[in-house]
């Protein structure tokens, strides 16, 4: 026996799922954060729900992220602003929620698994049914009060992550009980395999990850069935079964990509790195995700690692060969102890796969923390099964051991949800933590600007994030948003200086991946006098913004729109602002807003007919009602010069 003899394995299960609630409540008053603004916070379909079958439908597909557009994660998203609000508290909580269903389905497939990778040279290691619900505990455990997870439960747009995890565990259930029939003879495996393939699916359509699945089903096929069947016809199935499943999207997509290079390349044009260097970078990232999962330093951890220095070449930086070597000879000791220690293998494979999505070819930003959420799972579960014949006949040491590791684990997770239930403490500790990384010195202080207060608190703050966002344009010459928040600290002062527009309107040409927010928030400030700009000098970041290689109609739209605002009221030049309006509109004819301004400057150029005819316009694309009010006063207004 591994452990010493436990009874009443659920009341544990459930001890556990109460432990991590509790160490997650402290975390659940903290705010939203970067990605969550244009997912969840300013989506209109959320904002104007109505409960009509066309606006949740509307909800589902808002999101522009992945080829499928995510929609199971955005109707949920869709479920939570319609019946809490838009209070980041109850979305963080139902991230909560998903993390211990996660943990349960977890629990289920350790137990299920552990057995058959607990052996050595084919023999199975006796254990218990209480050693096996113990090992399974342990693996569920782990993974449940890790310390990495917070930024990936508290994060409420990475629940697209945590659900597509929540249903590939689901799916990889189902088919492991399908295939546990199947030996044993029993009939009726139909339903695992219908719950297989929708599970499956839900997990697709939550995030691309989804598609992982068949590759998780050969990893267990590999190390813990090992393609064992009741008879030869089962299993030529199987192995037909996988072969189509994921030998055939493999196969089609990497000939796809050698057919289609432009559609793989062109993603980079946009990047400040190229596939090489991301391949090379990838390798001394996978050892950093490895690092924070055996060694939990939360010190290292944080929402930005933009402060890891791209591989230029296979000795720039030193670790990139080491790294590289370090992944081959881990395959290789894994290969050669397959039989020996299946789990092991088992670890490191389900590693891999659980990354080459995310961390391989595909331009996405290289390192973030919720990425190695269920690649996790694979390497406690291996690394478990493959302790089990080493630690037995120890038991008290086993447990031990484990209650001292899960300890750590618990009181490291404690103080990191501290961390994340106050956005500006979470900002500065990680700024403090991550003194290189552009993005955290950066939030830290825009967490000030955001703070409420009075007029005096605000100044006072502002000249504080000063500090921050000069040290954030020292760290990356192109990053616009440490400038735009350092133009907006000028707020209801002198004018702003020509140096640090000149910056602005320089950073905004060059950066690679423009987001327009930072300039709309400038130019927004600006029309509402607020900022003093030089006209001149708000024509040059306009003109920067519209040039960037990298900024879409849309966003060419919001910036001139916004910038006719700017020229009716702050440069009161109204007749300029509507001929700028009119050509955002030509950009988006069907951008309900940009009518709308249309029609307000026409109003205030004295063309009633003209506003009458943009505010029809407006009325006939703001299918939502987000700009129901405006245009009820407008045409108001109008009504009333009318004789």
């Amino acid at each position: 026996m591994l452990l010493p003899p436990v009874r009443h394995s659920p009341l544990l299960l459930t001890g556990l799922l109460t432990l991590t609630l509790a160490l997650y409540l402290r975390g659940l008053f903290g705010g939203f954060l970067f990605d969550d603004y244009p997912n969840i916070v300013d989506n209109d379909f959320l904002l104007y729900l109505d409960g009509s079958w066309q606006s949740w439908k509307n909800a589902a597909f808002s999101s522009g992220a992945g080829l499928l557009r995510r929609p199971v994660s955005m109707l949920s998203f869709a479920l939570n602003a319609y019946f809490a609000g838009m209070d980041p508290a109850t979305f963080k909580l139902f991230n909560v929620f998903i993390h211990l269903l996660s943990g349960v389905l977890a629990y289920r497939l350790a137990l299920l698994l552990i057995p058959l990778l607990a052996t050595r040279n084919g023999a199975a290691t006796q254990l218990s049914t209480t050693s096996q619900r113990l090992l399974a505990l342990l693996v569920a455990a782990a993974w449940l009060l890790h310390p990495l997870h917070v930024s990936n439960v508290l994060y409420v747009v990475q629940r697209m992550n945590l659900l597509a995890a929540l249903f590939t565990l689901a799916a990889l259930l189902c088919y492991t009980v399908m295939r546990h029939r199947q030996l044993a003879g029993t009939t009726g495996s139909g339903w695992q395999l219908l719950g297989f393939a929708c599970f499956s699916l839900l997990a697709l359509l939550s995030k691309e990850n989804g598609a992982l699945i068949p590759f998780f089903v050969l990893v267990i096929e590999l190390f813990a069935f090992r393609f064992a069947a009741a008879s030869p016809v089962h299993r030529s199935m199987v192995r037909w079964g996988l072969a189509l499943c994921a030998g055939a999207p493999a196969v089609f997509a990497i000939v796809y990509m050698v057919c289609n290079p432009e559609w793989l390349l062109s993603g980079y044009s946009t990047r400040d790195f190229d596939l090489m260097e991301r391949l090379l970078t990838q390798a001394r990232v996978l050892w950093h995700y490895l690092l924070w999962t055996f060694i939990p330093n939360i010190h290292w951890m944080g929402l930005y690692h933009d402060d890891i220095a791209y591989s230029k070449s296979l000795t720039t930086p030193w670790s990139t060969l080491p790294a590289l070597l370090g992944l081959a000879g881990l395959m290789i000791a894994g290969w050669r102890t397959r039989n020996a220690a299946p789990g092991l293998y088992f670890a490191i494979a389900w590693l891999l796969v659980g990354h080459a999505l995310e961390s391989t070819v595909i331009p996405l930003e290289m390192v973030f923390e919720h990425r190695q959420y269920l690649p996790m799972y694979g390497v406690f579960l291996g690394l478990v099964a493959a302790l089990a014949m080493p630690l037995q006949g120890r038991p008290k040491l086993a447990l031990w051991l484990s209650l001292a590791i899960l300890l750590a684990l618990s009181l490291l997770t404690a103080q990191r949800s501290w961390l994340w239930g106050d956005s500006l403490r979470l900002m500065q500790v990680t700024a403090q933590d991550h003194p290189r990384s552009p993005r955290s010195v950066y939030d830290a202080g825009r967490a000030l600007l955001d703070q409420p207060g009075s007029a005096d608190d605000r100044r006072q703050r502002a000249l504080a994030g000063r500090d921050y966002f000069s040290r954030a344009m020292q760290l990356s010459p192109t990053y616009v948003h440490p400038a735009a928040s350092m133009v907006m600290t000028y707020q209801h002062e002198a004018a702003v200086p020509a140096a640090l527009m000149a910056d602005l309107t320089h950073r905004t040409a060059h950066m690679q991946r423009l987001s327009p927010l930072p300039v709309l928030l400038v130019i927004r400030a600006a029309a509402h006098k607020q900022l003093q700009i030089a006209p001149e000098a708000m024509a040059a970041l306009v003109n920067a913004t519209l040039g960037n290689p990298s900024t879409d109609n849309l966003s060419r739209g919001l910036v001139l729109t916004n910038y006719g605002n700017y020229l009716a009221t702050a440069a009161n030049d109204p007749q300029a602002a509507i001929g700028v309006t009119l050509a955002a509109i030509e950009l988006e004819p069907r951008y309900a807003l940009f009518q709308l301004n249309a029609a307000y400057l026409a109003e205030r150029l004295g063309q009633p007919q003209l506003a009458a005819q943009h505010l029809a316009n407006t009325e006939l694309l703001d299918r939502i009602g987000e700009y129901r009010d405006e245009i009820a006063a407008l045409r108001e207004k109008l009504n009333a010069k009318d004789p």
